[in-house]
């Protein structure tokens, strides 16, 4: 069980996890989060963003309000490991609780598809790391498309 923190003055419990990324997506990760200082001043702040925004998109993709609980930790032969088992090293950061746990129960709906936790918060944080760059493609696609209909 990780190391809970509660923060006197906000009322958030703080606690230290961890996951596996790959150097690729971690390091295009922080140089995003570089280029938003001003929106998420904290690393961990960047973090939780990207697992509350994918755990919002799995709600809504699934039609899920309330997720069932994702086990602390998965029975011997049901562990299945990441894709990237043994190249992607384990990353640390602080993080709220709540946004924790709903990543892990937002991941254990979709269990089918990420067997390993790792993956689908890996996932989480390429998806923050490229948003922008999806954004802009998709937007200049409808203009290309409105001028061309115009």
């Amino acid at each position: 069980m990780a190391d809970t923190q509660s923060d006197a003055a906000g009322g958030r419990r703080w606690s230290r996890e961890n996951f596996s990324c790959s150097d690729e997506v971690w390091g295009a990760a922080k140089k995003k989060w570089g280029q938003q200082l001003r929106q998420y001043p904290t690393w961990t702040g960047w973090l939780e963003a990207a697992l509350a925004e994918k755990t919002a998109r799995t709600r809504q993709n699934l039609g899920i309000s309330t997720f069932e609980p994702a086990p602390d930790r998965l029975p011997p032969g049901r562990r299945t490991p990441p894709d990237q088992a043994g190249t992607r090293p384990r990353r640390s950061f602080s993080c709220s609780v709540e946004v924790w746990q709903d990543a892990r129960n937002a991941w254990w709906a979709e269990a089918e598809s990420y067997p390993a936790w790792s993956d689908w918060a890996e996932e989480a944080v390429a998806e923050k790391a490229e948003g922008d760059k999806r954004i802009t493609q998709s937007e200049s696609t409808e203009d290309k498309i409105s001028s061309k209909t115009s």
